[in-house]
């Protein structure tokens, strides 16, 4: 497993938002290379977040070349969320008009917990909506003029018009094939619509999941995006941030559901290490606190190498297909020739129906995907061998595997009362 040994840079900016989001004490490392936090915060996708936690430092202690490029960047994000949110209002309201249940995912509805909500970076707008009134919505789209992005995925389709991008979820994202799977979709999010609620960014109010489907759907994001090829600390600190102003979610009955998913070990481990390196008060999440924290390390030590969904790391790049869908104790080259054969399925249905086919297409998906300049570059040899030595540490946290008795008689109720 990956060991936490943090750049003073990567100490640095864990102090800062540590301070920024959780009114701890900044302390920065001494002789702090202010160029090299930048780098570090720049890749995490965290500039408008931790600018917050610049205020606490002496006056001048930021060089005024470092400050300006900052400040750009702060900048840029206001107007990019700015753009995003009239995107997101002018969706909402397409769907109002013609009847179609819409709720915001992740983006903005992470964004209102934060002491500042606008500068939360966000990619894109994540909107989800019944599978059946998909095609529906599209069309309404592309007659608005938003073209339809290439490539097929298992539960979204993407548009882009005016450098904004929509997401249209039919399904939430992250969720295993199987039982679990099944449970979480056909049970605990069967009432999603039913159950929304409200929430509001700059004046702007927009129907989002209530709490309890809220924390799955992080929950379910992060392990996806984890296991794909790395996530960063910007959906961490979601997550700890609804921690801190949902605590009451993590209760007998939840984390009972968590343990019967499989996800037990992973949202303690997850929580233990916000708790150890961003701040989040103990008192918030005492349920964590028994777990593992050499493990929680590992964990906070691969989001501090991969960044931003992992772009901080050329070895993490392709990762996804050596970790998606991976079953424990399986080689990274065994998973991802695998994940290869599914895309492919994906790509081209016929090769279910004649399976000789992927001995043709599986090198050509391979070869392609060399090729793309338009991704990050794919260094094979390179991504097999970290994605290896991850695998230790996902198989520790054993995602998607049930520990629990069926009546739940192993937990402590006492923790939740």
């Amino acid at each position: 497993m990956p060991d936490l040994h943090p750049t003073k840079a990567q100490a640095a900016m864990l102090s800062l938002a540590a301070g920024a989001l959780f009114d701890a004490p900044v302390q920065l490392p001494p002789d702090t290379d202010f160029e090299a936090l930048f780098t570090a915060v720049r890749e995490q996708a965290l500039p408008g977040v931790l600018s917050e936690g610049l205020t606490s430092l002496q006056e001048d202690a930021v060089p005024l070349a470092v400050m300006q490029r900052w400040q750009s960047h702060v900048v840029a994000i206001l107007q990019k969320n700015a753009a995003l949110l009239q995107a997101q209002s002018d969706l909402l309201s397409l769907c109002r008009e013609r009847g179609i249940p819409a709720l915001i995912l992740k983006g903005f509805s992470a964004a209102v917990y934060y002491p500042v909500p606008d500068l939360r970076a966000c990619g894109d707008v994540d909107c989800l909506i019944p599978p059946q009134r998909l095609n529906e919505l599209c069309l309404a789209l592309e007659e608005g003029g938003f073209e339809r992005e290439p490539g097929l995925d298992e539960h979204h389709v993407a548009y882009h018009k005016d450098g904004v991008m929509l997401e249209i979820h039919f399904k939430v994202s992250g969720l295993p094939e199987g039982e679990v799977g099944e449970l979480l979709q056909g049970k605990f999010f069967a009432d999603i619509f039913d159950k929304a609620t409200e929430a509001q960014v700059l004046g702007e109010r927009f129907p989002v999941p209530a709490p309890h489907h809220q924390a799955m759907i992080l929950l379910l994001h992060i392990a996806k995006h984890l296991q794909d090829g790395g996530v960063g600390l910007r959906q961490v600190l979601d997550l700890a941030l609804f921690a801190k102003h949902h605590q009451t979610v993590f209760d007998f009955d939840f984390i009972h559901l968590l343990r019967t998913c499989g996800l037990y070990r992973f949202t303690e481990t997850l929580l233990l290490g916000c708790t150890r390196h961003l701040g989040l008060p103990t008192a918030l999440v005492p349920w964590c606190l028994e777990g593992d924290s050499d493990l929680a390390d590992a964990l906070f030590a691969d989001f501090l190498t991969g960044g931003n969904f992992g772009r901080a790391e050329q070895t993490y790049a392709g990762s996804g297909m050596a970790h998606k869908g991976r079953r424990r104790g399986e080689s990274a080259f065994a998973a991802a020739v695998r994940g290869v054969c599914d895309m492919c399925r994906l790509e081209w249905p016929a090769c279910r129906k004649f399976p000789p086919l992927l001995l043709i297409l599986v090198p050509f998906w391979i070869l392609r995907r060399l090729l793309d300049r338009s991704k990050p570059r794919v260094r094979p040899v390179k991504m097999l061998r970290s994605a290896e030595a991850r695998a230790t540490l996902y198989d520790e946290l054993a995602f998607f595997a049930p520990d629990a008795p069926k009546d739940g008689a192993s937990i402590d109720k006492t923790q939740f009362q």
